[in-house]
C-alpha cells in the first residue's frame, strides 16, 4: 500500500526473493511528489517489465482476512470501483502523518502539520515547531534534511533571533531492480517554467527552469547528472544553455 520510494524499494525486494508484488497507489502515478506524469508512466513501464503490478488511482475502501494462504491467514483488498485483491502479505508504505493531538489540545492551529510562520512560530507567540509534525508554507515535508534546517530556524528565532525559514530543496534518489532515479526540487510545470527534455534509450532526463535559472529536474535511467545538477539548483546560478546539462 503506497507507491512512493519505500513502497517500491519494498515491492522490488519482496520480488526478488520470488514473491509477486503489486503496489496500490491512491495517486493516479507512482512517486508523485518526485515524477511529472511522464515520467511516473515511464517509471512504471519499466518496473512492469520486472515483474511489478499496480494498481494506480484508486482507494482502498476495505481490508479483511480471507481463508489461509501458504504463509497463513491471507486478506482481501477491497477498492474504489468494487475490484478486488487477495494477498498473503500486506504492507503499509503510506507516508506519514503527524501526530498533532496534544498541539490542538493546547490551542495551536493545525492542518495536515502544525501550522508555523516563516519564523517557525505557531499561533500562540514564543512556541515554535519544527520537524515531521510542522507544516511550513503550506507543506509537510516528512523528511530528514528539512527537519534538522527547521529545527535550527526555529532554535535561532526561539533564542530572539529574526531568521526566516525560507523552504528546504528537496531531493530524492532510487535505485532498484538496476534502475536509478533522482529528483529535485520543483518539478511543477507553469506560467514562467520552461522545461528542457532529453529522452533516450531507457533514460528520461528533465530540466525545470525559472528566470533562466534550475528550479528542479528529473532524472529517470541514468542519474549520473544528480550532484552536478544539485549543487547548481543549491547556487542559484543562472543556466545559458540547460541542453548541455542533459548530455
Amino acid at each position: 500500500m503506497g507507491g512512493g520510494l519505500l513502497g517500491i524499494e519494498t515491492a522490488a525486494s519482496l520480488s526478488r526473493f520470488g514473491m509477486k508484488s503489486t503496489i496500490a497507489e491512491i495517486s493516479d502515478r507512482l512517486l508523485p511528489r518526485q515524477l511529472d506524469a511522464e515520467g511516473a508512466a515511464i517509471l512504471t513501464s519499466m518496473l512492469e517489465a520486472g515483474g511489478l503490478s499496480f494498481i494506480l488511482g484508486m482507494t482502498t475502501t476495505g481490508i479483511s482476512p480471507v481463508g489461509y494462504s501458504a504463509v497463513g491467514e491471507g486478506f482481501l483488498l477491497r477498492f474504489g470501483d468494487g475490484s478486488t485483491l487477495e494477498a498473503d502479505i500486506v504492507i503499509f508504505s503510506a507516508g506519514i502523518r503527524p501526530n498533532i493531538e496534544l498541539a490542538r489540545k493546547a490551542g495551536i492551529a493545525c492542518d495536515k502539520g502544525i501550522l508555523v510562520d516563516e519564523y517557525m512560530e505557531t499561533n500562540l507567540p514564543g512556541i515554535f515547531a519544527a520537524g515531521d509534525a510542522a507544516q511550513a508554507g503550506g507543506r509537510v515535508y516528512g523528511l530528514w534534511l528539512p527537519a534538522k534546517e527547521q529545527g535550527g530556524f526555529a532554535g535561532r528565532n526561539a533564542a530572539g533571533e529574526k531568521a526566516a525559514y525560507p523552504g528546504s530543496l528537496v531531493s530524492s534518489t532510487l535505485k532498484v531492480n538496476g534502475i536509478e532515479l533522482a529528483s529535485m526540487g520543483s518539478i511543477e510545470s507553469g506560467e514562467g517554467i520552461s522545461v528542457t527534455t532529453r529522452r533516450g534509450e531507457g533514460s528520461f532526463k528533465r530540466l525545470f527552469l525559472k528566470d533562466g535559472r534550475l528550479a528542479g529536474a528529473i532524472l529517470l535511467g541514468d542519474a549520473a547528472a544528480f550532484q552536478p545538477l544539485q549543487k547548481l539548483l543549491k547556487s542559484g546560478a543562472a543556466i545559458a544553455d540547460p541542453e548541455s546539462l542533459l548530455a
